[in-house]
């Protein structure tokens, strides 16, 4: 297993400098954001959105991007560790794509790897790699948040490796094709094939997994991951005991505060950062 960083420093808009590393964990290019001395805190495996690569979740992020550095600033300086890999199809796992929607294109077309798959399928190695690294204490103390593109790639590594505690999908992408760039792949393709809502009752097990969708969103219908909800809820077996849903009223597909506000909400109750640590810090 292949585990390379190189560190360099970034200060976050509150001023705190954490220590901002690239990491290779399995093959996995991958950048790492913790505050120094932070004990056993817990880590967040966190996913762009759609053709976002990992260096736009970190401050300053780009025009563009303004969802990405303020979710990932915020947890930084609850005192989380981060962990945001470049995801299939991306930045540096692009391949001889000229963009992340060529990426996408072909594996619709069924060309190459299934990108959605090896997402879910390279996510136990990838936090193997991070905790012999050092970067968090046991696979367990994992949890998985994502925006848009992102969330669906937040439910897919949930599912994918069993001992991660539990997820935040904001504002997801349920449906692949859904989304107006991979529209004209219709039902008929890779990513329309991907069945999540059976993928979810298969591999959810009952762990926890919040949905955050907004009410105005056309990119991804808040529609979309309700219906996602609601079938995984009644659930005979109880994979989705543990999942919410919650829907902003005012809130189309960019980023809004409430956002923010969830995740930390979330994380408070499912993985707590021991606040003595980070006053201390």
């Amino acid at each position: 297993m292949t585990t390379e960083t190189s560190d360099v420093r970034a200060v976050d808009e509150n001023g705190v400098w954490p220590f901002v590393s690239d990491v290779t964990l399995a093959g996995i290019p991958s950048t790492y954001l913790a505050q120094p001395d932070r004990g056993d805190a817990p880590m967040v495996l966190f996913s762009n959105g759609f053709g976002a690569p990992r260096s736009e979740a970190v401050l300053p992020g780009i025009p563009q991007n303004r969802i990405s550095p303020r979710l990932v600033a915020g947890m930084l300086t609850a005192g989380y560790r981060i962990l945001v890999p470049e995801n299939p199809g991306h930045g540096e796992r692009l391949g001889d794509a000229p963009s992340p929607f060529d990426a996408l294109a072909r594996c619709a077309r069924g060309e190459g790897a299934d990108l959605l798959r090896t997402a879910m399928e390279e996510t136990p190695a990838l936090i193997d790699g991070a905790v012999s690294a050092g970067l968090v204490g046991r696979a367990e103390d994992v949890v998985i948040v994502g925006h848009s593109w992102g969330g669906l790639h937040a439910i897919l590594r949930l599912l994918g490796d069993a001992r991660i505690r539990g997820g935040v999908a904001l504002i997801p992408v349920i449906e692949p094709t859904s989304l107006p760039a991979l529209a004209e792949f219709g039902a008929h393709s890779r990513l329309a094939d991907l069945d999540l809502t059976e993928l979810t009752r298969q591999h959810l097990a009952g762990r926890p997994l919040s949905l955050l969708a907004g009410q105005t969103d056309w990119i991804a219908p808040a529609a979309l991951a309700h219906r996602f909800a609601v079938r995984l809820r009644a659930d005979p077996d109880g994979a989705g005991d543990a999942v919410e849903y919650e829907e902003m009223s005012d809130a189309g597909h960019g980023y809004h505060a409430r956002e923010l506000d969830h995740v930390m909400e979330w994380l408070a109750h499912v993985a707590p950062v021991d606040q003595r640590a980070v006053a201390d810090g």
